[in-house]
Parts: C-alpha cells; sequence; structure tokens
C-alpha cells in the first residue's frame, strides 16, 4: 500500500497536480442541486431536499449524482454552478437498486458557460489515498472535506434513515460530510472520481461512498440513449472476509483450488437474502459461498454484475458452497426493471404502486410470502367497477350529535350578528385610567354577582364598513349593551336576532353612546379557494382578522403544499398577498385575473413530450417567474421569486355561492 501510495504522489507532482488548486479546477462542474418530491414513491417521502452532482459529460450535459437525491416517482430539480447559472434538470436515469442516477441539461442553456467533465476513475481508488469531497455540504456552496480511503470493501450501510443498497461495495471513510453533499464526487489528486457520497454516521463522522464500476457502465449506454441492461435474480449477496468465510466451509486453500483470487481480494460473496418467488428461490440457501457464475470465479461485486447484466432473460449456471458441499444449478435472470416500479395510481389521497425489489430487502420485508399479489392494474380494474369507494365515514353518523348541540339554540346560525372586534379585560384601575366614573366601578365592588371584577376594551378591530357611521375603536371601554351592564366576555361574542346593538362606551375620557350593525356569522364563510404557486389562497376569516394589526388585502395564504415552488421559496405560510409582478393584489377576483395571465402556454407540448416519453423537453418545466411581495400578519413586508409549476402544480380555484349548503365547484385555470 505504500509503495502504491507513493508512486501515486510521485505522479501528481510530475503532472503539476496540487491539492491547493483542486477547487480552482473542479469547481465549475460541481452543482447545487434542488429537488422537489411530489409523491411518495417506494420509501421515499415528499417534500424539497439540497444535494450536490457533476458533470461527467459537458458536451450531452450528463450529470451524476444519487438514486436517494433524484428518487423515483414524480419530481422536479434544478441545477445551480458555481457561477450561480441556473438550469433545470430532467431525471434521465436512477438505477433499480444502487445509489446513483444521470440528470440531463440544455447545454445551450449556459449562455456560452462551458463546465468540464469529471473523469470516473473507480479503479485509482487505493486504501490510505488522500481525498477530497467537494460539493454543498449543509447547502453551502463548494465545501470541501479532506480525508483518506480506508475500507474498500464494505458492504452497503444499513441506516436508520431507511437507507438501502445491496451487491455493491462502498468504501468508507472518516469525513465530517452532512446533508447536502449527497451526490458529491469523491476526488483524488489528479481530479477524478473515485467514487461518490452517499451517506455517512454523523456523529460517527463516518461517511459512506458508493464505488462508481456500475455508473461507468451505465453512462455508457445513457451517452448514446440507451437504458443499461440490468439483470437480477432477486437474491443479495454480502461480502465477508476469508477467515469468516472458513467458518463457513470454505478454506483459503480450497478457493484457490477453485481458481478464486485469494491474493488480490479480501473475501468472498455470500447469500444473505433471497427474495420470495424469485427466480433463485428454493436453489440458493441464506449462508452458501458463491464460487463462480458461468465458470468464471467470482470474489467481487463488479465481476458478478458483469455477468448477471450481461445475461438479462437467460440462465447462468452457479456453483455455490453449501453445507460442505459444491453444488451448481442453472438460474433465470429476470430483467431488473421488470421488477421496478415504472408507474404510480393516486387513489383517495393515497399512492399505490406494485411492490419492488428494493422494498423486499427492506427491515421486516421476511413477511412479504404474506402479501396478496395485487398489482395496479387489478386495482385499476376494480376501482372502475366501484366508484363508490371512499376514505372516511358518513356524514349521516354525526346527525345526532349535531342536533343536540343546537337543540337549546334560541335562533339558525344565520341569524346570530357579532361585531368585527376583538377584546381584552382591564383591571379596575386601568378602567379609571382610562375615563371610567367611579361610580360604575362602585357597581361592579357591590355586584356579589361578579366574581371577575373586571371591564372589557377593545383590543383589535377586525374589519370596519365603509358604510358604518359610527364604530369602535382600539381601547374603547364597553360599559353596557342595550342599558344592560356587561358582566362576562360571552356577553359580547354573539348577539342573537339583532341586525344591531347600543353600546355605552368610554372612549378619551369621554362616556358615550353608540349604535353599531351586526355582522351576521352565517355571510362570514368562505366562499372561494385558489391553489397557486403551491399556496392554499383565499379572503381572511375571522381568526386571521383577530391575529392580524391591520387586514392588508383580501387575499391571505393559509398553507402551502409540500414540495410546491411556493415552499421551498417563502420562509412563511401565513401571509397576505400584496403584489404579483408589480401589480397590485387586494381581493381574490384581482388575485384570479393576474393567475390567468400567467398561465404557461407551454404546458401542453411539455405535458404531451412527458406522456410519450420524450426525453427532448431538457427538463424546462412549463411556468413563469413571477415576484411576489407579501405581508405577514405582525406587519412585516416580505418580496420572494418563484418559478410555478404548471405540470405538476396547475392552478385552480374552487367556488361556490353564499350559502353553506353550496356545491363547490372546481376551475383549472
Amino acid at each position: 500500500m505504500s509503495a502504491q501510495s507513493s508512486t501515486a504522489s510521485e505522479s501528481s507532482s510530475k503532472s503539476g497536480f496540487s491539492w491547493n488548486t483542486i477547487q480552482d479546477r473542479l469547481r465549475d462542474s460541481i452543482v447545487a442541486i434542488q429537488s422537489s418530491h411530489i409523491y411518495v414513491v417506494e420509501d421515499y417521502g415528499i417534500g424539497n431536499s439540497n444535494a450536490s452532482g457533476f458533470v461527467v459529460d459537458a458536451e450531452k450535459g450528463i450529470i451524476l449524482s444519487n438514486r436517494h437525491v433524484m428518487k423515483p416517482g414524480p419530481s422536479y430539480h434544478k441545477a445551480t454552478f458555481f457561477n450561480n447559472i441556473e438550469v433545470y434538470l430532467q431525471p434521465t436515469y436512477y438505477d433499480p437498486i444502487h445509489d446513483f442516477a444521470f440528470y440531463r441539461y440544455d447545454p445551450a442553456e449556459l449562455k456560452g458557460f462551458k463546465p468540464k467533465a469529471i473523469q470516473l476513475a473507480p479503479e485509482k481508488a487505493f486504501s490510505g489515498m488522500e481525498f477530497r469531497v467537494l460539493g454543498n455540504n449543509c447547502n453551502e456552496k463548494m465545501s470541501v472535506h479532506s480525508g483518506e480511503l480506508s475500507q474498500l470493501d464494505r458492504n452497503p450501510p444499513s441506516l436508520k434513515s431507511g437507507f438501502s443498497d445491496q451487491n455493491i461495495f462502498y468504501i468508507q471513510a472518516s469525513s465530517t460530510t452532512d446533508g447536502g453533499s449527497s451526490g458529491s464526487p469523491v476526488v483524488n489528486i489528479e481530479g477524478d472520481a473515485v467514487a461518490m457520497n452517499s451517506a455517512g454516521r454523523i456523529q460517527a463522522s463516518a461517511s459512506y461512498f458508493i464505488s462508481l464500476e456500475r455508473a461507468v457502465y451505465a453512462l455508457k449506454y445513457i451517452r448514446n440513449g440507451q437504458v443499461p441492461p440490468r439483470g437480477t435474480m432477486q437474491t443479495v449477496f454480502k461480502h465477508v472476509n476469508f477467515t469468516q468465510a472458513e467458518k463457513l466451509g470454505l478454506s483459503i486453500e480450497e478457493a484457490a483450488k477453485q481458481g478464486m483470487d485469494t491474493k488480490n481480494s479480501t473475501g468472498v460473496l455470500t447469500v444473505s437474502q433471497i427474495l420470495p418467488e424469485g427466480p433463485a428461490e428454493d436453489k440458493l440457501h441464506v449462508g452458501d459461498i458463491l464460487i463462480s457464475i458461468n465458470d468464471t470465479p467470482i470474489t467481487m461485486f463488479s465481476a458478478m454484475a458483469e455477468i448477471i447484466d450481461a445475461s438479462v432473460d437467460k440462465e447462468v449456471s452457479i456453483c455455490v458452497l453449501s453445507n460442505g458441499q459444491l453444488k451448481h444449478f442453472n438460474v433465470p435472470v429476470q430483467d431488473f426493471y421488470s421488477v421496478t416500479p415504472s408507474r404510480i395510481l393516486i387513489l383517495a389521497g393515497s399512492v399505490i404502486h406494485d411492490i419492488d425489489d428494493c422494498a423486499l430487502v427492506k427491515p421486516n420485508a421476511h413477511k412479504a410470502k404474506d402479501l396478496q399479489t395485487t398489482n395496479i392494474d387489478q386495482v385499476l380494474r376494480s376501482t372502475v367497477k366501484d366508484m363508490v369507494a371512499f376514505l372516511g365515514f358518513d356524514i349521516s353518523l354525526l346527525e345526532s350529535t349535531y342536533k343536540s348541540l343546537i337543540a337549546d339554540s334560541p335562533c339558525a346560525i344565520n341569524d346570530i350578528g357579532v361585531l368585527d372586534v376583538e377584546y381584552k379585560a382591564i383591571s379596575l384601575e386601568g378602567a379609571m385610567a382610562l375615563g371610567v366614573d367611579e361610580r360604575h366601578i362602585n357597581d361592579i365592588w357591590i355586584d356579589s354577582s361578579d366574581d371577575k371584577k373586571s371591564l372589557f376594551a377593545v383590543k383589535t378591530i377586525l374589519q370596519k364598513r365603509e358604510d358604518d357611521v359610527e364604530s369602535l375603536e382600539v381601547g374603547d371601554v364597553i360599559l353596557n349593551i342595550d342599558g344592560q351592564r356587561v358582566k362576562h366576555i360571552d356577553e359580547l361574542a354573539g348577539f342573537a336576532d339583532r341586525s344591531s346593538v347600543e353600546l355605552t362606551i368610554v372612549r378619551d375620557m369621554q362616556e358615550m353612546v353608540v349604535s353599531l350593525p351586526t355582522t351576521k356569522i352565517g355571510h362570514d364563510i368562505t366562499r372561494q379557494v385558489v391553489f397557486w404557486a403551491g399556496f392554499y389562497l383565499q379572503e381572511p376569516w375571522r381568526i386571521i382578522k383577530q391575529k392580524t394589526y391591520k387586514i392588508h388585502s383580501q387575499v391571505f395564504s393559509f398553507c402551502s403544499r409540500t414540495a410546491s415552488p411556493g415552499n421551498r421559496e417563502a420562509q412563511i405560510f401565513q401571509f397576505y398577498i400584496t403584489e404579483i409582478n408589480d401589480t397590485p393584489i387586494q381581493t381574490m377576483d384581482d388575485l384570479v385575473s393576474v393567475v390567468k395571465q400567467l398561465s404557461s402556454p407551454d404546458a401542453e407540448p411539455f405535458n404531451k413530450a412527458v406522456a410519450s416519453n420524450n426525453d427532448s423537453s431538457s427538463g424546462v418545466l412549463p411556468g413563469r417567474d413571477v415576484k411576489i411581495r407579501m405581508v405577514r400578519p405582525n406587519g412585516k413586508d416580505h418580496v420572494i421569486t418563484v418559478h410555478t409549476n404548471d405540470h405538476y402544480m396547475p392552478a385552480w380555484r374552487a367556488i361556490r355561492g353564499p350559502e353553506i349548503s353550496d356545491e363547490w365547484k372546481m376551475e383549472y385555470f
């Protein structure tokens, strides 16, 4: 090892390479990847993530990153180069099981900027090799982490995060890489990528890099617009050293006798798990030691993969040592893609897809035999036949509870009026300071039924009506309602069958009487909800008005959809929209008018290209770049820019009539 390390250092010295210039040499080839995942597929969740990737073919615009960065299922991705040029990425290929994936971008979108491809050189990795990890650790641009490679033949790590891989070597090293550095190249001093960062244990400062032999294999096909052949026996193998192999019955002498490379390899492959109903079931058994495939001795995952991937839809001859006996079997090799989900069904808010080979190697997968072999086609057929299937319960089950709640109500909810203000309790001393006459204070003290001994003042004006001649103001102290002293705040909550009330108040040290109209609760209902840019928007309702110092517009965002453009860009999710692209927004009609104008004309061609599996769209999503001015309930202004997504998240609104019983109608923009 020392001789190899010395040779590498001497070669680098002669070539003029230096770690001091590694960032300058490679920074233009590293990208920060922002991903948004729309639906749960396999065991990957929805949401936004930040990671890294690197250019492996500059001419054709190919970027390599992790499978867990791209994730299976509907998603959209954007890459930012070191010079801040942004391009949308088109997911091109992810391996059925290994943690690597390829994106494409349109080189013409770089506007003359020409990054250089980083060469993949997994054969140059060796134990003790000094390396650098270049990426966007913790979403910080171009972080550089150093270390030395240690274990080159580690089995894929099993982490609490659910990370899983199989039948491939990982490289272990001590490093401080963290979130955001997934997909970063692990480079030697020559600037070649010998591995790629995949996972780690932060507390132990342990990093796990995926070896790139299979990525090199796949890239040859991706460059030519082809899908790399991938085969599977639906069997998980595990690498064990020769000492462990001897305990399982294979001595190093016997291994050499069978033609296995005992000098340049550190161990052998053993059967770890056999998937139920797979091609190897009833032939291989857990603990069997793999000797050869098609008469080729096997000690490495890469050698096994080369034969299996070249034998799709064929049989291979397997020799294993099982219970001390050499056994030979012919095992069919399945097309790996045939057992990998390629479509999803959204049904009643749930995501359904076929069970994949990956899912069955996760914890508790031993129960997979008990699963009913239903696929999406069967679900579709049953769904079409039975359109009344739903999740939830019949609203009639609530009828008895509802009737008991309103049995003692003096009137229907539509006949209850309120004043559009919020109140607060004040002490008697505070009331006197605001000008309340001493006789009112004495009445409260001698009233034994009034145990609170307080008065109520206006805290917030929720909404002023333009036609009001008289109105309440913040700080007004409420003494009487229609001549009756207010003893409890409940008396201010609502007024049955009354279109107006007469209040005795104290304002600016003066006692006065005001007559105020009430607002019917039944009329203050949500009549319209608009979904746009990932935000759910409607007119502010009473509780929001109570929390807001000032009503800035009649367009309020009450939440955002996970993985939407707005969800990623906005740091807040409850706010008023006051401007879109410098156009004032005050009403929901203003919003709808602007949103309709912003609908992308490119949506239909893009959708057709996706439906026909045409990869010429270069990942540019139909939508618009828009500037949004928003105001938080506390009055603070914010301005954000988002690119709307008219493919996955087209704008729509739900609208109904003035009555609660009116039906909602959907309208897509």
